[in-house]
């Protein structure tokens, strides 16, 4: 699994230039995740407690509006992270929710741990 999130940190443009032993030191702390079209990463108003890097597919942010339609606000693919500003903020919930377009391949950091590296 380690090698598998080495070459996925190596494809994703936030991890561009770092050195090997960076790249393991935070490798140690990524989880790889994989969901499907229609998969939630995260649920509205709860807090966002994770740190997203994408590297493969599409991902949709999106709010209900006083009548309950979705609002798509925000939409998410290759090299884009999420949730990266919130790190100081993760005890607060988050109105948006965070749902795949299409077959993604994401890492993930624990905000916590992003803070300690």
């Amino acid at each position: 699994m380690q090698t598998e999130v080495l070459d996925l940190m190596r494809m994703h443009s936030c991890f561009e230039g770092l050195e090997d032993d960076a790249l393991v030191e935070i490798a140690e702390h990524m989880e790889v995740v994989r969901c499907k079209p229609g998969d939630c990463l995260h649920q509205p108003n709860t807090p966002l407690t994770n740190i997203y890097f994408v590297v493969l597919g599409t991902l949709k942010a999106t709010r209900r509006d006083l009548h309950g339609n979705e609002k798509v606000f925000g939409v998410f693919s290759r090299d884009d992270q999420i949730g990266a500003m919130l790190a100081m903020e993760v005890s607060e919930t988050v109105p948006e929710g965070l749902f795949a377009i299409t077959n993604c391949t994401l890492l993930k950091l624990v905000h916590k741990q992003a803070l300690s590296l």
